[in-house]
């Protein structure tokens, strides 16, 4: 470290302490002048009120000056070892390199995420605290549970969406299935035979063969799972026949050597990582969506500078030779980086996507 910067953080600590006098001093004259109000105590009123903007703005840019002055707690809705949880892992190094504290990964696993964002929600609103959110959590959880402790829109402020990345349809083998047009005969052949494993009641596997389902008009039957560490072996041992799940799949073991296939892939363009897969929409399903996203939101109250700091410099570590490579190259993922009114936008366009689909699976939790 330089000797200038411990100079410029001593300069910004004081600025901050006058900031705090000057309030204190502003409020009690505030009050003593209302106590005393006069005609002409009423213009003393007004000027010193007309200065809380300016100290809460000298606050906000003094707290991201300084942040984060502690450890820094990326927060994910999963087990340990999950894709969400490597990714978390992986660029957590990353954030700590640039910020000069250490950013830890801390899982809340549990009620499709839920148990996490009630957590953040009610997290000091300084930065410490990151939500790696996942699209159920800020998109589709306040449709399928009316009773939540948290509102998505009130409680969180979007930072930036982090990586975007499709859903596939992959089946057992065993099946006979070769493509989703055999599987749709398939079910419509013998309706109610087949099954669907799923992360659990709601979640994004749950609601994407919802959607399959309605699209298709089949009948297949939901068997819900406690994550993808179950639903998958479930698929494999052909306990189940069908997996809506996220395009890694395609990089298991299971559906290399075989006894998976891929069907299709969500995306208005082909995955790289399986380029022989067709689209829903090559595959005579154009109504067919699955995008999935991993973001960064923090409680509601975080000041605005404290969010450009985090959303402008997890933008630099998704650029980062190492990330793209590993996450971008190898996982497939997009990263993307954007701004909190764009990842506001796409939150709210996901929502607009799944909304009717809940509805016609009437999927509810009380």
């Amino acid at each position: 470290m330089s000797a200038r910067q411990p100079k410029k953080a001593t300069r910004v600590r004081a600025a901050l302490r006058r900031a705090v006098v000057l309030a204190s001093a502003v409020v009690a004259r505030t009050v003593l002048t209302r106590t005393v109000l006069t005609s002409t105590a009423v213009a003393p009123v007004v000027l010193t009120s007309a200065l809380l903007p300016a100290l809460l703005l000298l606050s906000s840019a003094a707290a991201a000056q300084t942040y984060p002055t502690k450890v820094v707690s990326i927060v994910v809705p999963f087990p340990a070892g999950g894709t969400a949880d490597v990714f978390a892992r992986g660029i957590a190094p990353k954030l700590s390199a640039a910020w000069g504290q250490p950013v830890i990964v801390e899982n809340r696993a549990g009620a499709g995420g839920n148990i996490a964002a009630e957590y953040v929600a009610r997290a000091a609103a300084d930065g410490h605290i990151i939500f790696l959110a996942p699209d159920p959590v800020l998109s589709t959880n306040q449709l399928i549970y009316p009773k939540l402790a948290y509102d998505a829109k009130r409680d969180f402020a979007p930072v930036t969406r982090l990586v975007e990345f499709p859903s596939v349809i992959v089946v057992n083998t065993s099946t006979g299935a070769k493509t989703l047009k055999d599987l749709q005969s398939l079910a419509r052949a013998k309706p109610g035979t087949l099954n669907y494993s799923s992360f659990g009641t709601g979640s994004a596997p749950h609601i994407g063969m919802e959607m399959f389902k309605q699209i298709a008009g089949v009948d297949i039957v939901h068997v819900p799972y406690k994550g993808l560490a179950e639903a998958l072996p479930a698929l494999i041992s052909n306990d189940v026949q069908v997996l809506f799940v996220g395009h890694n799949v395609s990089q298991n073991g299971a559906t290399r050597d075989g006894r998976l296939r891929v069907l299709a892939v969500a995306g208005e363009r082909r995955d790289p990582l399986i380029p022989d897969v067709p689209t829903f929409a090559e595959a005579g399903f154009p109504a067919m969506k699955g995008p999935n996203y991993w973001g960064f939101v923090v409680p509601a109250a975080t000041p605005r500078t404290v969010v450009e700091k985090i959303r402008t410099d997890a933008a630099k570590v998704l650029k980062d030779p190492e990330i793209v490579e590993r996450f971008g190259k190898r996982d497939g993922y997009e990263l993307i980086g954007d701004t909190p009114e764009q990842f506001a936008a796409r939150i709210q366009e996901l929502t607009d996507i799944w909304a009717p689909v809940i509805k016609g699976a009437r999927i509810r939790i009380d």
